[in-house]
């Protein structure tokens, strides 16, 4: 209650969202340093408009063991983010005549059981497959701390009946993704890691961007933490091979800004795919991407929770608005704090859970 009281004081100001980016900044910054100052939030914002950052900054530290503090150039993992990647990749190849959205599955993944048969490819992107997410097995907790190859992480689920009738409802499975990027693999002939550089980051000029493995040395890489009993403590380990396609992803809110740009305009993907990407199919979900609507908003979010870390992005493509928060805090509140920068700007206040949601 006192961050809502908080920000309600700094609504009732008289600034309007037009006031100076100076001023927003200002704003901005003491919003997110409440948060700090109770220990719920460590990591970079980055705030644009136009495409352009009107506050961008880094808080708490990166690495506490050496006290380094995170800035906007500090790289986080960012979980489920990766899925939005996938889907492009994906659409990609739709585009290049390379598969179909209505392509069965077993047309391109040789190892899919008889109970898939009805599973097409729209389905994977749009969570509406009924496959069981190998996360939720009974198996993951152990199986997530040794490597594994996405074939054998598909094995926990690939026998496991369908959970509903394909195309019938949305249940948000990380088992889609990492099929969809057994998918890329198997038609490019190429690993995903390279597929996305060459196709995506590459191009985008994502440098600081990438898929993040325990053995790999990566500058400038935070460090995941998580908070119990009021201390901080190192976040449990995970193998990054186990959440590939789904969310093996690390990148920087300068990187994230570029994806965000890029996907306003036909650098990637042409505009029909780009509107099938964010047209929701069930549950205000499209391909790969949270869809909906608040007061007149339009909003794009997707956000990422993995051990240590927690991101998220809104896009409000009206308003030309962007929200990238990324973390090295398992489980923070990071769709509050970006409702709360969304308020700040658009002028807006009440019901904000209803603006960016979560879910890894």
């Amino acid at each position: 209650m006192p961050l809502i009281l908080a920000m309600l004081g700094l609504l009732l100001t008289g600034h309007s969202a037009a006031a100076a980016d100076t001023t927003y900044a200002e704003k901005a910054a003491a919003l997110v340093q409440s948060y700090i100052d109770a220990d719920r939030f460590s990591g970079a914002v980055l705030v644009a408009l136009d495409g352009k950052p009107i506050f961008r900054q880094g808080f708490g530290l990166a690495n506490r063991e050496w006290g380094i503090a995170n800035t906007p150039e500090t790289k986080f993992r960012i979980g489920s983010i990766t899925k939005t990647f996938t889907s492009v990749a994906i659409l990609q190849l739709v585009e290049r005549g390379k598969l179909g959205l209505d392509d069965p599955v077993s047309r391109h993944y040789a190892k899919a059981p008889a109970a898939w048969n009805n599973i097409k490819i729209r389905h994977l992107l749009s969570q509406q497959s009924g496959i069981l997410s190998f996360s939720r097995t009974p198996e993951y907790e152990g199986w997530s701390k040794v490597h594994h190859t996405p074939e054998e992480s598909i094995g926990l689920i690939r026998d496991a009946p369908l959970r509903f009738e394909p195309g019938t409802k949305y249940e948000y499975s990380n088992s889609n993704h990492a099929i969809l990027g057994v998918v890329i693999e198997a038609i490019t002939g190429q690993s995903y890691a390279v597929y996305l550089r060459e196709n995506i980051l590459g191009p985008l000029g994502m440098n600081d961007s990438g898929l993040d493995l325990n053995e790999t040395v990566i500058s400038r890489r935070a460090s995941g933490y998580d908070r119990e009993s009021g201390a901080w403590k190192n976040a449990e380990y995970v193998a990054m091979s186990i959440p590939y396609a789904a969310g093996s992803m690390y990148s920087t809110v300068d990187d994230l800004l570029k994806w965000d740009q890029a996907l306003g305009t036909e650098a990637l993907l042409k505009s029909g795919s780009l509107r099938a990407m964010f047209t929701d199919y069930d549950g205000g979900y499209g391909f790969g991407w949270r869809v909906g609507n608040w007061l007149g908003n339009r909003v794009h979010t997707n956000s990422g929770g993995i051990s240590g870390f927690t991101a998220l992005i809104c896009r409000y493509p009206d308003e030309r608005l962007t929200i990238i928060l990324l973390t090295n805090l398992h489980r923070a509140p990071v769709a509050w704090i970006a409702n709360e920068l969304a308020s700040l700007h658009l002028g807006i206040f009440g019901t904000l859970g209803h603006l960016c949601l979560y879910e890894s």
